[in-house]
């Protein structure tokens, strides 16, 4: 369970039900906890989020006035690298949602708000709404993110939040789109299939999500430990990884199969300099390596989680 002081950085991916989260934030913490980044334009941006982050561009003084503020959170439309440097990645969150329904959702949103004039395939198509999700989410390893909820599944993933994080954040439902709005001439099924093709690295993401989600899920009912992590395999024949556990000390237990057989047993304790980076438990002493036998293939090997049977994801 995470330290309940800790500030946490909200990345508000737009239509994913952020604005629900972030004015639950507000009301749990008061309106003046909350410090905002939607960006220079924008009249919700904190004011020293525009003096330090637009104006003068000194990240290292914004950080001391956030702290000076007590400030309790930061939100806004802005990707998780913005400040991976400045907070622990178990400190950010974020909400994805399917895709489709994603785009869908924010062309009625530009239609009815910002007077975009365009077809829905005009919209799509624009660069700025491709594959949203995972350009925000860039740059930073998903698996060492704090928390990532499901729009779907906003209740349920508030209340996990609340649970890892002990929190009591309000569940509602705000910036929902009328019922009645509907997209004149109904979407097409090349239309659809075309959305689907554009964003697929968000589709990719969606499916990763939702086994993490699923995961997390499974072993806090089970009253486990849940376990960030991942592996890759790397020059001759070796997989390197990392794992680690919430405001845990000790180095997590890896088991290493190939075929379902045990080959070999460490400990993720080696230095790791993207996630001292991050700030991870530990100061990034969270890696791991293994040599494997000769032309063993990707997918005969698997990390697992000695103390909970977590399986690391493969990460290519």
């Amino acid at each position: 369970m995470k330290n309940n002081q800790t500030p946490i950085i909200f990345t508000h991916i737009p239509k994913t039900a952020g604005t629900s989260f972030r004015v639950a934030l507000e009301g749990h913490y008061g309106f003046n906890s909350v410090c905002r980044d939607y960006g220079p334009q924008a009249p919700e941006t904190t004011s020293f989020v525009y003096q330090y982050i637009y104006d003068e561009k000194d990240f290292f003084s914004f950080l001391h006035r956030f702290k000076k503020n007590k400030s309790k959170s930061l939100a806004g439309h802005f990707p998780v690298v913005k400040y991976a440097r400045l907070f622990p990645s178990t400190d950010i969150v974020t909400f994805i949602r399917n895709p489709y329904e994603r785009v869908i959702s924010e062309y009625k949103h530009f239609v009815r708000h910002s007077g975009f004039d365009g077809t829905l395939m005009e919209f799509a198509e624009q660069g700025r709404n491709v594959n949203t999700q995972s350009r925000l989410l860039a740059q930073v390893p998903l698996n060492s993110l704090g928390f990532i909820g499901l729009t779907e599944r906003y209740s349920e993933s508030v209340n996990l939040y609340n649970a890892i994080y002990d929190r009591s954040i309000p569940i509602f439902n705000s910036n929902i789109s009328p019922a009645e709005q509907i997209i004149e001439g109904g979407i097409s099924q090349s239309d659809k299939d075309r959305i689907i093709s554009l964003n697929e690295n968000d589709f990719i993401l969606y499916s990763h999500v939702l086994n993490i989600f699923e995961m997390r899920s499974k072993l806090h009912s089970q009253k486990q430990v849940y376990t960030f992590g991942q592996f890759h395999l790397a020059e001759n024949n070796h997989i390197m990884g990392w794992a680690f556990q919430m405001q845990l000390d000790a180095p997590v237990e890896i088991e290493i199969y190939i075929d379902d057989m045990l080959v070999g047993e460490l400990l993720a304790n080696e230095y790791n300099i993207t996630l001292d980076s991050l700030k991870s438990p530990r100061n990034g002493y969270v890696g791991f390596r293994f040599k494997l036998p000769s032309k063993t293939l990707s997918s005969q090997v698997s990390c697992k989680v000695k103390e909970t049977d977590q399986l690391l994801p493969f990460i290519n």
